[in-house]
């Protein structure tokens, strides 16, 4: 960005200055190819990435509890202690816990980015084709 990026000054505003890619690029599909590229480097992979990364927590936190319950089963059938009915809704409240902050930080993340994208989306497809 730093190298496409350079500072102009307004053609009819006298003072104002901004930051912009025009005339960066040889041809507009280099601009498209360009602007595609950004968009999903900063939004589209890492939705993907915390996507996956907070699913296999919450797979991971699933199995484990899982794995706990299936010990304590076998355990209370070999004579040991069972595993009380208010254990069981403790672990299931944690589950449902993990998989609610899971959706918000997901959410919170495409939301907020989400008029990032649009725009970026709407200058590349509308724009480039007026």
């Amino acid at each position: 960005m730093s190298i496409v990026f350079r500072v102009k000054r307004h053609p009819q505003v006298a003072g104002f200055e901004q930051c912009v890619s025009f005339g960066a690029f040889n041809s507009e599909q280099q601009e498209v190819v360009y602007n595609i590229f950004c968009l999903c480097a900063m939004y589209f992979l890492p939705l993907i990435v915390i996507t996956v990364c907070y699913v296999c927590i919450f797979c991971e936190i699933h199995r484990s509890s899982k794995e706990l319950d299936e010990k304590r089963e076998h355990r209370s059938t070999v004579g040991h202690v069972r595993l009380r009915r208010s254990d069981r809704r403790v672990l299931e409240r944690a589950r449902r816990r993990t998989l609610r902050m899971t959706v918000t930080i997901v959410a919170v993340f495409a939301l907020c980015w989400l008029p990032y994208a649009t725009i970026t989306m709407w200058s590349v497809f509308v724009c480039t084709h007026m």
